[in-house]
């Protein structure tokens, strides 16, 4: 294993109860993909949008983002973006 990670744990259930587990695990793995799907669906405009706007300046600030048609719409089938987050710094 490479360094810092842990072997897994020994499984002791069985092969029943594994599958069991690997269904419900299936399961929300396809609502979570069927949620982020319907939400990308919802909001194409804005996605292409925003899209448009990176391929033309590479980057957008949070403070530019409104600018973007529709963020300054207020419509409510927009996701509103998340403030005060940051993402990850590379490296």
């Amino acid at each position: 294993l490479p360094e810092g990670y842990a072997a897994p744990p020994q499984r002791n259930y069985s092969e029943k109860t594994a599958a069991i587990i690997d269904e419900a695990v299936r399961g929300l793995v396809e609502q979570a993909f069927d949620r982020a799907t319907a939400v990308l669906e919802r909001n194409r405009r804005l996605l292409d949008d925003t899209a448009r706007e990176l391929l033309a300046r590479e980057t957008l600030t949070a403070a530019e983002l409104p600018a973007v048609e529709p963020f300054a719409a207020a419509d409510d089938q927009v996701v509103a973006p998340v403030r005060g987050r940051r993402a990850p710094s590379a490296g």
